[in-house]
């Protein structure tokens, strides 16, 4: 009877640390959290630079086709030079576009890491739930047994 109290007892230590356990992995699921909420706040304000940055594409193409237009027409110096800013434009805007993908691939990739790390930590979680659900079920089965003795 002894061993079985003692037994017992080793299960409830058990649960109890895996309760400690599990408020840590939930610790570290919120940080996990708040890494995602903002991963995603950063990619949707990258997403919206690069489509700010299309637009403004769109609007230098239409000047160069107009300036193209302009030159085949009467070529002026002064038309030449307003389509070389409107190049330099457009390769500064390229520039733009490289970087914002480049931060929208670097986000993608953290953010693939997160979900990753949430996975694992539910992983956690599960299993130590699964010990401590298991461990209080074995105590209680052991308190009913001792008050159905008295």
């Amino acid at each position: 009877m002894k061993e079985m109290i003692h037994e017992r007892l080793k299960m409830l230590a058990t649960a109890q640390e895996c309760m400690v356990d599990v408020a840590d992995i939930m610790e570290l699921w919120e940080k996990s959290q708040l890494m995602l909420e903002k991963s995603t706040f950063d990619s949707i304000n990258v997403s919206d630079g690069a489509l700010n940055h299309s637009k403004e594409g769109k609007r230098i193409v239409t000047k160069l086709l107009d300036s193209c237009l302009n030159i085949s027409d009467h070529p002026d110096k002064s038309d030449i030079e307003a389509m070389a800013v409107l190049l330099k434009e457009a390769g500064s805007l390229f520039q733009n576009i490289y970087v914002a993908t480049k931060n929208m691939n670097e986000i993608a990739h953290n953010l693939e890491l997160e979900v990753a790390c949430q996975r694992e930590i539910a992983e956690h979680m599960k299993n130590h739930v699964g010990t401590i659900s298991g461990s209080v079920n074995q105590a209680v089965a052991c308190a009913e047994f001792f008050l159905a003795e008295l």
